[in-house]
């Protein structure tokens, strides 16, 4: 089959391009889950641990966000600035330069298509123009650069390193900005071209790029999305037809399925007499001592085995991740590093609390209280004093939980902390929800849900409509005239809360998730069903040692075996 994306006998901007770190691998540049099998490599001795984490469904934004909060990770990116530009870049390059293509974005930090495009002669300022910055995302004039190529590195450009650590923030804070958000819709709702070509893009980046995308509801460009497959097979269906990791999944377009190197062929052959023939060009670099060298500037500090607690602690291994930051506080005692004591204490406090162990928790929270309140760091003692109200409240003293949450809300309205207001608001309507005061408690959860939304924090999104779905459950027992309306309410956030889950790689609320499906379909007097939700539960509590909560799973089995008889 032929392509004729680019329409090599007319001079209208037909195709624009969108591509991802795929098109760099010919160039010996690697893809993300390589660096992450490197870095993990270099971090755990322990090979449990290690396949563990190789294993999991640990987005890359967030294994860098971990790494980028705990280290200096530009010696990591310096891989980006090596490499010579393959057929992917030179082809872009030479259509560029005869004005088939006007308009690219990217997330590569790399610099191989800027050196292909000057191999063609082309010169940043004259020929092309690179929109990287965060202030210029949203101020760029259309009219002044149509006659210009247009790169959009939305990610930022590893020749200026700030781009990417402004980048780095918003992936910390698991969002995108309103001007990069602008970048988006231009390219696929607003722009002059036609249709949008997406090649080596693995759709991963949940936090900011995907979620804009699936945003987009009217003016769709039509989309071509090449989904690499190693052998020559082709095959070619609707755009909307996968249902996972595909944000495009409500445009119009297709999905390709080819190797790349084949369909680069045959655009190259389809404007050859413009650009002259084909040649397949690859090349190698070394990369791994790069990883190294990032390795041995952690080593002797106490980030590292804080590094190692954190990532164990996402994929929910709380057992080992108490063990890595309990050494971590050893690491910080011993060298009197008071803030690197708070850490970890904050840390071992979420894990035993995750594992039921509520005392323990009590007592690493009030010793990040207590240092806290001699650095006078007011932000450390808010979420001292959050962590401890939601230890009062597992304990079952109502009144000290609503003691310390008053003294939290105060301290986030006072500096403005909008995200742990959102984790009060969430709490308050716990407080709520245990003194039967459901309609508070739903508009507590609610504002929660909107702060949330706003920041993107998923993973407290994913838990909030697991409490949302909590307190229909409670209004149906309550109000049997409406029990039909509040289940229904209750399974959609329950549901919704399970696709966010696992999206994110957030096994501990999907198993929360399927334990609370698993009752309600009981209650819906659907058992098979019931049993599919209380297995899954079932299993990950197991995997994640969290016996203390297999009771209720039990329970739930127990009963839905004794319906089907």
């Amino acid at each position: 089959m032929t392509y004729n994306f680019f329409n090599c006998e007319s001079d209208d901007e037909v195709m624009a391009l969108f591509f991802g770190a795929g098109i760099s691998f010919n160039s010996g540049l690697p893809l993300a889950n390589q660096i992450k099998y490197i870095i993990l490599e270099q971090l755990f001795d322990d090979k449990t641990d290690f396949s563990e984490l190789i294993e999991s469904n640990i987005p890359f934004e967030v294994f860098i966000d971990i790494l980028s909060t705990n280290s200096d990770i530009s010696k990591i990116f310096e891989i980006f600035k090596n490499g010579e530009p393959n057929s992917n870049h030179i082809l872009v390059a030479k259509l560029a330069k005869i004005k088939k293509i006007k308009t690219i974005l990217t997330t590569n930090f790399d610099l191989l298509l800027e050196k292909a495009l000057e191999e063609e002669g082309l010169k940043e300022g004259l020929d092309f123009v690179r929109i990287y910055k965060e202030e210029d995302f949203s101020n760029f004039n259309y009219n002044e650069l149509k006659d210009k190529l247009v790169i959009f590195k939305i990610h930022g450009t590893i020749d200026e390193w700030d781009s990417i650590r402004t980048t780095l923030k918003f992936i910390a804070s698991k969002s995108l900005s309103e001007k990069r958000m602008s970048i988006i819709r231009y390219l696929f709702s607003t722009g002059t071209h036609e249709k949008v070509l997406i090649l080596g893009y693995s759709c991963s980046d949940i936090f900011d790029i995907s979620p804009q995308i699936c945003s987009i509801q009217e003016e769709q460009k039509e989309v071509i999305f090449l989904e690499h497959k190693e052998k020559i097979m082709e095959k070619i269906e609707d755009i909307k037809i996968k249902d996972e990791n595909n944000p495009f999944k409500g445009f119009p377009g297709k999905r390709i399925f080819r190797n790349t190197d084949y369909l680069i062929m045959d655009l190259w052959k389809n404007c050859e007499n413009l650009i002259g023939k084909y040649e397949l060009t690859k090349s190698e670099i070394l990369w791994d001592s790069t990883i190294s060298d990032w390795f041995s500037s952690i080593k002797d500090v106490i980030a590292t085995n804080y590094i190692r607690g954190s990532l164990l602690e996402y994929v929910s291994n709380f057992e080992k991740a108490i063990i890595y930051y309990k050494s971590s506080l050893i690491d910080a005692n011993n060298i009197n590093y008071e803030r690197g004591k708070i850490a970890a204490n904050s840390k071992l406090g979420i894990c035993s609390d995750q594992l039921g162990n509520y005392n323990d928790s009590k007592q690493y929270y009030e010793e990040t209280l207590s240092i806290s309140r001699k650095l006078k760091d007011k932000s450390e003692e808010l979420k001292s004093l959050i962590n401890l109200g939601n230890v009062y409240l597992n304990l079952g003293n109502t009144k000290k939980a609503n003691e310390y949450q008053i003294q939290a809300l105060s301290i986030a309205e006072e500096i403005n902390d909008i995200e742990s207001l959102s984790k009060i608001y969430t709490n308050m309507g716990i407080l709520f929800f245990n003194s039967k005061d459901y309609e508070n408690a739903e508009k507590f959860h609610k504002k929660s849900i909107l702060i949330e939304e706003e920041i993107g924090d998923k993973k407290e999104e994913a838990k909030s409509f697991i409490n949302l779905a909590a307190v229909y459950y409670a209004m149906a027992e309550i109000q049997p005239e409406m029990m039909a309306i509040h289940l229904k309410k209750m399974e959609y956030y329950l549901k919704k809360s399970l696709k966010l889950s696992r999206q994110v790689g957030y096994i501990v609320a999907e198993a929360k998730v399927c334990n609370n499906l698993g009752y309600l379909y009981l209650t819906l007097e659907d058992p098979e069903k019931a049993i599919k939700c209380f297995k899954i539960s079932q299993r990950i509590y197991s995997e994640t040692k969290q016996f203390n909560l297999l009771k209720e799973v039990h329970n739930g089995l127990s009963i839905a075996y004794n319906k089907l008889r």
